[in-house]
């Protein structure tokens, strides 16, 4: 994977003849501490750590055909402690427009830790996420990373490289994914954990948005799981409805459902909105409720969960590029079953989560 990085990185600095807008620069200095109590320690949470991201891109006009092309390198003080997962030094990715055509890219950049509606305690550090209605998987997706040899309780890994097609039919949008490589973090399926057959390698994604009645989506991929999924925002009353429903490789008999409002108030002085989310599936149920408050520089978010799971997050915004975050969770215990208290859906973790007490992380971050 690092020499397609290099590939891609060399092809796009020496592009002849192409009609190119600015060059993009940018990045992000990260300082941070991480502690955890009355528990094991989750790797990278105990103890300092320093994140650097500088990121580099551009557009060009290959005689009418779009090419953009993105880069970041990252470098960590915790590196050694993070796992497999998102663990990349240099990600790549490149696209190409054909307009109607359709988008064809390649692309490194496997993104499981963007920032969520909801608190969960977790900020930088790649801990343990204590706030989520855990609910077992049924889907999965190219993206996800998967456990390698001795899994459920060994190493997770991400996919090296992925193939990404999109276009769209009039309203109706196609997306298309590949994992053509099968290797996830240089491993083959060989060296995966004993059900690698029914890792997926590609999906499907079409999409249907509607006037007035709300974005319809549905996703299958090349082991027979499905889920379909719809939106309906209104934006008059700063409200969302999510809704989705997934089965596992064709039997309806394992599913899972998630059902999620989204309340974002226009007005309402120091209270800023609100994330309620409800997860069920064949086994169990749980639900989760975050609320958000702010003002002017600073904004605070409280969430909990029906396993008594609580987070608290906290920022204070500088000015535009700099800003002091806190996280903090009162920790889970696998009372409820293994990983009660993390969801292993949206966050991969790099081991599997084991129980642990009340955990704590300030960051100072700096963006230019």
């Amino acid at each position: 994977m690092k020499s397609l990085c290099s590939t891609i990185i060399c092809g796009c600095l020496v592009l002849p003849g192409a009609a190119a807008a600015e060059l993009k620069f940018g990045g992000q200095v990260v300082v941070g501490y991480g502690e955890v109590q009355n528990g094991p320690v989750d790797p990278g949470t105990d103890g300092g750590y320093g994140i650097l991201d500088l990121t580099l891109g551009n557009q060009h006009d290959l005689g009418g055909v779009g090419f953009k092309w993105d880069v970041r390198g990252r470098v960590r003080s915790d590196q050694d402690d993070i796992g497999q997962v998102e663990d990349n030094n240099i990600d790549a990715a490149v696209e190409f427009d054909f307009g109607a055509g359709g988008k064809l890219g390649l692309t490194t950049f496997i993104e499981t830790y963007d920032q969520k509606p909801w608190a969960d305690g977790d900020l930088f550090n790649r801990g343990s996420v204590g706030v989520f209605p855990v609910i077992q998987k049924r889907y999965d997706g190219v993206r996800d990373s998967q456990f390698t040899a001795g899994g459920p309780f060994g190493a997770k890994v991400d996919p090296d490289v992925l193939l990404t097609y999109s276009n769209k039919f009039g309203r109706l949008g196609f997306d298309f994914t590949w994992n053509f490589m099968e290797t996830w973090d240089g491993k083959k399926r060989s060296e995966m954990a004993n059900n690698a057959d029914n890792f997926a390698v590609a999906e499907a994604k079409l999409t249907l948005p509607t006037k007035g009645f709300g974005i319809y989506s549905l996703q299958f991929n090349d082991i027979g799981d499905a889920e379909a999924q719809v939106v309906f925002p209104m934006r008059e009353k700063g409200l969302t409805f999510v809704g989705r429903y997934s089965i596992n490789e064709g039997n309806f008999d394992e599913y899972r459902g998630n059902l999620a409002v989204i309340y974002r108030p226009k007005n309402m002085g120091l209270f800023k909105g609100a994330f309620f989310a409800h997860a069920f599936n064949d086994v169990s149920s749980r639900s989760a409720l975050s609320l958000a408050f702010g003002k002017d520089a600073w904004e605070v978010k409280i969430a909990g969960d029906t396993d008594g799971d609580v987070a608290i997050e906290g920022a204070y915004n500088f000015n535009k590029m700099t800003s002091l975050h806190f996280g903090w969770d009162n920790g889970f215990s696998n009372s409820g079953g293994p990983g009660n208290g993390f969801d292993d859906d949206t966050f991969p973790a790099p081991v599997f989560a084991a129980e642990r007490g009340s955990a704590f992380e300030v960051a100072f971050v700096h963006k230019f």
